[in-house]
This record gives C-alpha cells, structure tokens and sequence, in this order.
C-alpha cells in the first residue's frame, strides 16, 4: 500500500509540474503582450522562424493531451502492479484462497517450515485477476474471495473496464482506437 501511495504522490507530483508550468508560460505570454500572430521565435528559443504563436499553442495542447494520457497510463499500470502485489501477499499468507477456501490454514506456517506454495498457481491465480476485461478479473475476483460487490459495483467495473481500454490504445495504438488502427481496409 505504501509503495502504490508513493507512485501516486509522484504523479501528482508530476501533473502539478505541467500544469504550474503551463501556467506560468501562458502568463508571461500576457505580461510580454504576446498575440497569436507572432513569430513563436520571439517568445522561446526555437529554431523554426515559421512558426506563429498560434500553432505553437496547438502544438503545446498536443503535447498536454499525450502527458494526461501517459499519466493515465502510469496510474492503471500502478493500479494493476498494486493489485498483483496485494494477491501475492493475500495468496501466500492464506494459500487455501487459491482453492477457495478463505481462512482455512494459515500461511505464516508455510513460511516458518520453509514450505512452498506452488507459484505457477499462484501465477495463474493472479493472471486470471490481473489480466483481460475487468468483468472477467471480477469473477475470479468472487471465486476467490466471494462477495466483492460492496467493492466492485458494476458501475464500477464498466469504469475499471473503460480505463482499460484506454490504458490499451495509448499503449498499442499511440492513443488511437484500436480497432480502427487494426483495421487495414480503413488505411
């Protein structure tokens, strides 16, 4: 838990960073009197002369977009490394979970006599939650702990399942659909 707090707080870390900077650029584009017809040149050292104010401003919300998509990226990844860790953790000190059957032995004495819990089970235990569509990560979610609708409402799960999706196409796809980019007639 501690370790997924730190990841978040240096995104936040980070989207504080953009986002004061852009601020600060903007206002000193006011101060200095910028309008959007002039040479960008003027305002920042930089080496093409044709470009106007104007386009670097697109430019720079194009840049914005690809940072808050990354950051998107960033948290459902942590999120996913959060959840592989707390199975692991959940696996090892209960390992009758990974037949369903919670609260059944106790894992620390696994561990004191030095026994194994077999890890390519586990592995697939955590795989089967990890991976795919959020509604199939919540159906071995409840196999393995029972009821989690308190926590994963189906509204929520639609919501997991949409960042997963996004999460996929900034990934793959460079943020676009999927679907269309796989889709060769389209070119």
């Amino acid at each position: 838990y501690f370790l997924f707090q730190r990841y978040i707080k240096e995104i936040k870390r980070d989207y504080m960073s953009f986002k004061t900077s852009k601020l600060y650029v903007y206002k000193q584009l006011h101060v200095n009197n910028a309008t959007w017809k002039d040479n960008a040149y003027i305002h920042f050292p930089i080496r093409d002369k044709s470009i106007k104010l104007k386009e670097w401003s697109k430019n720079f919300k194009k840049c914005e977009k690809w940072f808050l998509l990354n950051q998107q990226l960033a948290t459902t990844s942590i999120l996913e490394i959060y959840f592989t860790t707390i199975l692991k953790v959940a696996f090892i000190s209960n390992p009758a979970l990974l037949l369903g059957f919670p609260k059944c032995v106790d894992g620390l004495r696994f561990i004191k006599y030095k026994k194994s819990i077999n890890d390519e089970l586990i592995s697939k235990k955590i795989e089967d939650c990890t991976k795919g569509e959020w509604p199939s990560r919540a159906k071995h979610l409840k196999i393995i702990f029972g009821n989690i609708d308190a926590i994963f409402s189906a509204e929520r799960i639609s919501i997991l399942d949409k960042n997963r999706n996004l999460r996929n196409c900034i990934a793959h796809s460079f943020g676009r659909n999927l679907n269309k980019v796989h889709n060769v007639d389209a070119l």
